[in-house]
C-alpha cells in the first residue's frame, strides 16, 4: 500500500493550508504544507495500523505464548 499511494499524492494539490480559528473568530494559526508531507502522514497511519494489528494479534490470539498457558 506504501507503493500503491504514490500515484494519488500526485492527484493532491501541491500544497495545503489549514486555518484554526478561535472562539472569537480570529484566525489563531495557519499551517501550509506540501503534498509529500500528507503523504508521509499516510505512510505513517498506515505503519502503525499494522504495528498495532500484529501486536494485538500476538497478546490476544491463543496461537502466541502470552496466552497459551492461561486457566
Amino acid at each position: 500500500m506504501t507503493a500503491c499511494v504514490v500515484p494519488v499524492v500526485y492527484t493532491l494539490p501541491e500544497t495545503f493550508t489549514f486555518v484554526t480559528e478561535g472562539d472569537d473568530g480570529v484566525v489563531a494559526a495557519t499551517l501550509v504544507v506540501g503534498r509529500w508531507t500528507a503523504y508521509v502522514c499516510i505512510v505513517f497511519g498506515l505503519w502503525s495500523g499494522m504495528v498495532i494489528g500484529f501486536t494485538t494479534e500476538y497478546f490476544t490470539s491463543n496461537s502466541y505464548a502470552p496466552t497459551l498457558y492461561l486457566v
